[in-house]
């Protein structure tokens, strides 16, 4: 990807966040988690799950960090995955 297709990503990136598009479904998401947390009885599966929250309250603080700096923006297929 040249420099100049990273930069238009960037804005469009940028601009499904502010518009909510990005946060709604995962708020969605989250909520979909979180019941399915509550209705379940099996001890692995509410770890999973908790474990799927996690991750996506992770995936929302890179989003916020990708808001504040552009570069991060142009580096978020440079990251390593996060193992927890």
């Amino acid at each position: 990807m040249t420099p100049n297709q990273r930069s238009q990503r960037a804005v469009q990136f940028r601009a499904a966040l502010e518009d909510g598009i990005i946060r709604e479904t995962l708020d969605e998401i989250e909520a979909r988690l979180t019941i399915e947390w509550k209705a379940t009885c099996d001890a692995q599966e509410r770890d999973n799950l908790w474990r799927s929250v996690q991750i996506l309250d992770r995936m929302r603080s890179f989003m916020a960090e990708s808001m504040a700096d552009t570069d991060a923006i142009k580096s978020v297929g440079k990251r390593k995955p996060f193992i927890g």
